[in-house]
């Protein structure tokens, strides 16, 4: 595995992230759906990768979405 950025999905993050949007796929390059697969097994690590974690009361999802 080379890089897994993970960030918490609010409202101020997607704005964040939407601002630069250009500066995270360059640097994150590598689709989240990917990057999920790798790490559940099923696939070859993609490369660098940003997932979206949706934290709904105790439970915690990995979202894959650009």
């Amino acid at each position: 595995m080379s890089q897994v950025l993970v960030v918490r999905r609010t409202r101020a993050t997607r704005t964040i992230a939407a601002e630069f949007e250009r500066q995270l796929r360059v640097a994150y390059p590598a689709h989240p759906d990917d990057a999920l697969a790798a790490l559940t097994g099923t696939a070859a690590w993609p490369g660098p990768a940003m997932i979206w974690a949706v934290l709904d009361g105790r439970d915690t999802r990995l979202v894959a979405e650009r």
